[in-house]
């Protein structure tokens, strides 16, 4: 078996099918059991990162642990499907609308920046990736994604499949987000994760969203006014 192979194979997908396997009961216990656990060390994990101060060593920890955390619990937990996007044309749809999302929260900062509150909120997450480090952090904001993308819209979606995913699977990420206590990232989060539980419908799996969410991540740390 080729390398893709595996990896389709361990992501319970084909590059048009994204439909997982047929689940037995054990499977269901074992996936929601997964998800729980991966779900409180995520949030315990989301407090700290995301309100350390400064880019240090402590902060690169935390979010690289974050980010494996999301990856693991999705792997962990049994097939996550890809979903049916076809090729060039298809690819470059999820990307046209993380740049059509990433204008309209040009706007919204534009709004913000007028409440100092707010507008501090947004100043300590962008000013996370500035600066000697903004290489490196847009590589963890960028896995961190594409992990959220694979527990939450694959594993958690998944193990919530009899109880309207859509919802719950966004109420589930709107949660874990809120136990940073920062408003202005919960907003966002009932924003791109009602987007993003959107395109896992539509496309029944994932890579659309992993798309769209790594290009709006990119074009958030690069070009969000300051």
């Amino acid at each position: 078996m080729t390398a893709t192979g595996r990896v389709r194979e361990v992501l319970g997908a084909t590059p048009f099918v994204g439909a997982p396997p047929p689940e037995d009961a054990t499977d269901r216990r074992r996936r929601g059991a997964v998800v729980a656990a991966t779900t409180v060390l995520g949030a315990v994990l989301t407090a700290f990162a995301l309100n350390e101060h400064g880019t240090g060593p402590r902060f690169f920890l935390l979010t690289s642990a974050l980010a494996a955390t999301w990856l693991l619990g999705a792997l962990l937990s049994g097939p996550v499907p890809l979903g049916r996007l076809r090729g060039g044309h298809d690819l470059a749809g999820p990307a046209a609308l993380a740049a059509l999302i990433f204008g309209v929260f040009v706007i919204g900062e534009l709004i913000v920046s007028t409440n100092p509150y707010l507008a501090d909120q947004v100043d300590g997450i962008i000013g996370h990736a500035s600066g000697r480090v903004a290489l490196l952090a847009a590589l963890v904001a960028v896995v961190n994604g594409v992990g959220e993308e694979l527990f939450f819209r694959g594993a958690a979606w998944s193990a919530l499949a009899r109880h309207r995913p859509e919802v719950a699977s966004t109420v589930l990420y709107v949660v874990v987000i809120a136990c940073s206590g920062i408003l202005i990232l919960v907003v966002a989060g009932v924003i791109m994760g009602a987007v993003f539980a959107l395109q896992r419908r539509a496309t029944a799996g994932v890579l659309a969203s992993c798309i769209t969410h790594v290009v709006w991540t990119l074009l958030m740390i690069a070009l969000l006014p300051r």
